[in-house]
């Protein structure tokens, strides 16, 4: 619904007054964090650190869910692994860099990051990971931005 919003201008019902937010959220990081002279990576690699500097890892009480959501992590600013990995499959998509979401376990626990396609190569990124626990700011890591199979094999199944 928000993809098609920002792509398309097609309305999002009036009474759904969270995704109109979220539109008005990821419109704003996009118009803030983007211009049309950056390459597909250096729009992935803003949006990247956008979400790392802007989110924490957790809940905010009373409204667990959400921060499987990218609703949590972009207008709530705590989620967790999901929620990363939701908003940035949300903002890639928004600015036309196909992506996947990926899950499965990391460190014997059930675990979601993404799959990023640049230039016809395919890259992992884990955004939850990159982000340091605890909240540290402004600062971003990118430990697990953009790397291979092999790579990430060693923490990630």
């Amino acid at each position: 619904m928000i993809y098609e919003k920002y792509k398309n201008n097609v309305e999002i019902p009036t009474d759904n007054k969270k995704a109109i937010r979220l539109y008005e959220e990821v419109s704003r990081i996009i118009e803030n964090n983007i211009n049309p002279e950056m390459t597909d990576y250096e729009k992935e690699l803003a949006l990247h650190d956008y979400i790392v500097a802007n989110c924490q890892y957790g809940f905010v009480e009373g409204d667990e869910e959400l921060a499987y959501e990218a609703y949590g992590a972009l207008i709530q600013r705590h989620a967790v692994c999901n929620g990363y990995a939701e908003a940035f499959a949300l903002l890639l998509k928004c600015v036309d860099i196909e992506n996947n979401i990926i899950t499965g376990m990391a460190d014997n626990q059930l675990h979601a990051w993404n799959l990023v396609k640049l230039d016809g190569e395919w890259y992992q990124i884990d955004v939850t990971w990159d982000d340091p626990t605890p909240d540290r700011g402004d600062f971003v890591g990118h430990e697990y931005f953009n790397i291979t199979d092999d790579i990430m094999s060693d923490t990630h199944e």
